[in-house]
C-alpha cells in the first residue's frame, strides 16, 4: 500500500534523495490521455506497437530482446518501457505516441485484405505464418513469445501485415498490395493443387475459343488449366455470394 511505501522511504537514511528520485522518475511518465487510445485488449495492436516502438524508435537503448513473458503480458511491457526509456524526453515520448497513433490508423491492413485468412483454421493459420517467415515479413523475429495458439498466430500474422505499411528502405506503398495479392493467390493454388490429388476427373465442354483462353490464364499464372479454371470459379461465386466483409448474402 502507499502508506506501507511511504513508511519504507521515510524509515530510510536516503529518504530524501529517493523521494526526489521517485518524483523526477514520475516526471518521465506519460499521462493517460496519450495512452488511452491503446486497446489494451486488441493483442494485434499491442503486438504492433510493442515491436514497431523498439525497432524503430528505441533501437539506442534496446541492446537485446526481453524473452519469456505471454503475448497477454505485451501491454504492460510496452507501457514499462515507454516509461523507463531514458533516452526520449517526456514531449519526445508525446510526439512518439501521437505519431504511432496516426501510423496505425494508416497501417492496419483492412478486413477487406485479410478477410480469407480464418483465424480457426489451424491449416491455413500455420501455412501463413511459414509463409511470411520464408519471405522475411514476419515479425516473429521481434516477438518475444511464441504464439501460444491458432488466435495468437493469427494476431502476428496480420500484425505482420500491418507493418509493411510502414516506409522501408526502398520501399514503395504498393508493395504490400503486391504481398497481398502474392499470399492469397499461393493460398488458393495450394488450395487447388490439395484438392486435386482427391477429386474425381469431371470434364466440362469447352469452345475452342474459351479453352485457349483458359490455356492462356493458366500459363500465364503458371499453374495447370483445372486449377485455372476453378480460381476463376470460386472468385465469381464468392464476389456474386459474399458481401464486403466476407459474410453470406444468400
Amino acid at each position: 500500500t502507499l502508506d506501507y511505501l511511504i513508511k519504507i522511504i521515510n524509515d530510510h537514511r536516503r529518504a530524501k534523495e529517493i523521494t526526489d528520485e521517485i518524483i523526477a522518475e514520475y516526471s518521465r511518465l506519460l499521462k493517460y490521455e496519450y495512452i488511452k487510445w491503446i486497446d489494451k485488449n486488441n493483442t494485434r495492436l499491442i503486438i504492433w506497437l510493442y515491436t514497431n516502438y523498439k525497432s524503430y524508435f528505441m533501437s539506442l537503448s534496446i541492446n537485446k530482446p526481453e524473452y519469456n513473458f505471454l503475448i497477454e503480458q505485451y501491454y504492460d511491457k510496452f507501457i514499462c518501457m515507454l516509461d523507463r526509456d531514458s533516452f526520449c524526453s517526456l514531449e519526445k515520448k508525446k510526439e512518439l505516441l501521437l505519431e504511432m497513433q496516426r501510423l496505425w490508423r494508416e497501417s492496419k491492413t483492412p478486413l477487406s485484405k485479410t478477410k480469407w485468412i480464418d483465424p480457426n483454421n489451424n491449416e491455413q493459420i500455420t501455412w501463413a505464418w511459414e509463409y511470411l517467415s520464408k519471405f522475411n515479413e514476419s515479425i516473429g523475429n521481434f516477438v518475444v513469445h511464441i504464439p501460444a495458439n491458432d488466435q495468437e498466430t493469427y494476431d502476428v500474422i496480420l500484425a505482420s501485415l500491418d507493418t509493411m505499411s510502414l516506409p522501408k528502405p526502398d520501399w514503395r506503398p504498393a508493395d504490400k498490395q503486391v504481398f497481398l495479392d502474392k499470399i492469397r493467390k499461393a493460398w488458393q493454388q495450394k488450395k487447388f493443387r490439395d484438392a486435386d490429388k482427391v477429386k474425381n476427373p469431371y470434364h466440362l465442354p469447352l469452345t475452342k475459343q474459351a479453352k485457349k483462353q483458359l490455356d492462356w490464364l493458366a500459363q500465364f499464372n503458371n499453374v495447370k488449366a483445372n486449377i485455372m479454371l476453378e480460381t476463376l470459379i470460386t472468385k465469381e461465386y464468392e464476389h456474386a455470394r459474399l458481401d464486403k466483409n466476407g459474410k453470406a448474402l444468400y
